[in-house]
């Protein structure tokens, strides 16, 4: 992972499941061991194993991690990528930069950091190989400081100090004097970059915490300039809050206009004393501009030339608050188990009816991220898988038994019913969306739509406003602590079974992942004869029953007459 040693490993991302979290009991259902890369750590076992120990490094100094038999069917049977999320200890800036520096051999007796040890540092990530100049460049810009060689060690000097020298007017131009009849240097000169080559807009680009360090950007506009350059985007490799990245593009954006006057002056020996980084006052056009010096080079016959820029050390001090990022929470690989339900009866829809089959509904908890479904058609011998479930469907039982009705083409406006849900919410629409599918349920046997849901609390719901009879369900029958499933927007599962299984009992399981059949309990199915997928109000039920009343009928007026005779 680093070099180590660490502190701890905090959390482990797979792509983008949490794996491994340090602050859960137990850290992760996965077989992992992580070495934090002190000076006797021991060689794996695992490793070993395959390698042999004369053949296997411990590599002390190293963080590293081993996964043992990690299964990979949540990545699509390859190996995910991995991020870490390491505890090294508070870090500042001033241990960046000396981590930086150590690595291309610019020891501590080479280097003066001690006036940025109070920057801190959230999180720093070298990704890649790369200039050890290029890199502090970034780091350096983000946290305005500067860098500059003071009697042979290399100084950080954070931006925004105070004025260490005010230049006499009559000290600027110090020049070897040429004999008379020469014109001596101006005493300063001033240049002015265009402001077509600058932006009007600075987007940093930053790993924001709060979103699992993912990508997130803060952007500083300047408002009064139109027509100017594009947007300078700058990606920082740095951990952030919001507010800290918006103050950066703040602090970028008006420093580059600021900085878009420069300055170039000589002078005598005496401000030798000076050296890059520090500010100055400098006379110009008759007052004092603050100025940092960038550059300075000692001439041959002792004259200091400076190079310099504006400088306004307001720009430092940003209190703009960064816009809100979104944030997403976490998913866990932990196991949580599925809430389930499973039936068979009336299709919810025509094409259901052109096979045997049933229904199964799922629910989770907290960081639930759906199931596989299984059933058995021999009493719990063999497991066909048959599908799987990545929404959630709300379902739970009856606390009241709903009354009978006899009009389904009528709003039931007269009765309601109680309903407890497992997980879950429901909520009031229009008639209009009822009769449009929305909030079509099951209850019992019967299909119906409610219009109304009068939250109680605790997964209570009262639903009243009822469209009742749906596909030809009955309208009576029920009771206390029947089956109660939410079947739109999102529709349960459907499985087809072979024709042989009608009129059989089937068993269902729900496995979450990191499950195995033995861990969950079985539901108990009897499939139910498939309904024709061309009767979808039950009218061949009706039209069977009406048959049968008239034969009936008629077998009572024969028995009648004979009587009769």
């Amino acid at each position: 992972i680093c070099r180590g040693p660490v502190q701890q490993v905090r959390r482990i991302w797979a792509e983008d499941l949490v794996i491994y979290d340090a602050s859960q009991s137990p850290a992760t259902r996965h077989n992992i061991r992580i070495y934090r890369g002190t000076e006797n750590q021991p060689a794996d076992p695992l490793i070993q194993s395959v390698e042999g120990a004369s053949n296997t490094p411990a590599f002390r100094g190293l963080c590293y991690v081993v996964f043992e038999e990690l299964p990979l069917r949540d990545w699509g049977n390859r190996i995910p990528s991995m991020n870490f999320e390491v505890d090294a200890g508070p870090a500042t800036l001033a241990d960046v930069l000396g981590d930086v520096m150590d690595l291309v051999g610019i020891g501590p007796d080479l280097r003066d950091l001690s006036r940025v040890a109070g920057i801190p540092v959230a999180g720093c990530i070298l990704a890649q190989q790369a200039a050890a100049r290029d890199f502090l460049a970034v780091l350096l810009q983000s946290y305005a400081v500067d860098l500059a060689e003071i009697d042979d060690r290399i100084v950080a000097i954070p931006r925004g100090g105070p004025v260490e020298a005010a230049i006499e007017a009559t000290d600027l131009g110090a020049h070897v004097w040429q004999g008379a009849g020469r014109e001596p240097p101006a005493p300063i000169e001033i240049e002015k970059a265009a402001e077509l080559e600058l932006p009007a807009r600075v987007d940093v680009c930053y790993m924001e915490a709060a979103r699992e360090y993912q990508q997130a950007e803060q952007r500083a506009i300047r408002y009064t300039k139109t027509g100017v350059a594009e947007a300078r985007t700058l990606k920082l490799p740095l951990v952030l809050t919001a507010s800290e990245a918006r103050r950066m593009a703040e602090r970028l954006l008006y420093t580059a206009w600021i900085e878009r006057t420069r300055y170039r002056f000589a002078l005598g020996p005496r401000y030798w004393r000076l050296a890059p980084g520090a500010v100055v006052a400098l006379p110009v056009g008759g007052a004092l501009r603050r100025a940092r010096i960038t550059a300075m080079d000692i001439g041959l016959f002792s004259e200091a030339r400076f190079e310099a820029v504006l400088d306004d050390d307001e720009v430092l001090a940003q209190e703009a608050a960064g816009s809100e990022v979104p944030t997403r929470p976490a998913v866990v690989d932990s196991v949580v188990p599925t809430l389930f339900t499973a039936w068979s009866g009336r299709e919810l829809r025509d094409e259901d009816g052109l096979a045997p089959g049933f229904y199964v509904a799922a629910v989770g908890g907290a960081g639930w991220r759906g199931c596989g479904v299984y059933y058995s058609p021999d009493g719990g011998t063999t497991w066909i898988a048959c599908g799987e479930i990545s929404q959630a469907v709300p379902w739970g039982t009856a606390t009241s038994a709903l009354a009978e009705w006899a009009d389904p083409s009528a709003w039931d406006t007269a009765h309601a019913v109680g309903v407890q849900l497992q997980v879950g919410s429901l909520s009031t629409v229009s008639k209009t969306e009822v009769d449009a599918g929305l909030n079509a349920a099951v209850l019992g046997n019967e299909i119906i739509g409610f219009a109304t849901a009068t939250f109680k609390g605790g997964g209570d719901y009262t639903l009243s406003t009822l469209r009742r009879g749906r596909r030809g369900t009955p309208m009576s029958g029920h009771a206390v602590g029947e089956r109660f499933v939410l079947v739109s927007p999102v529709p349960p599962l459907r499985v087809s079974v072979p024709v042989g299984l009608v009129g059989q009992a089937v068993q269902v399981k729900c496995l979450s992942p990191g499950q195995v059949l033995e861990d969950v309990a079985a539901v108990t199915v009897v499939i139910a004869p498939p309904n024709a997928p061309y009767d979808p109000a039950g009218a061949a039920d009706e039209a069977a029953q009406t048959a049968s009343e008239a034969v009936q009928t008629a077998s009572e007026a024969v028995q009648t007459a004979n009587e009769a005779a």
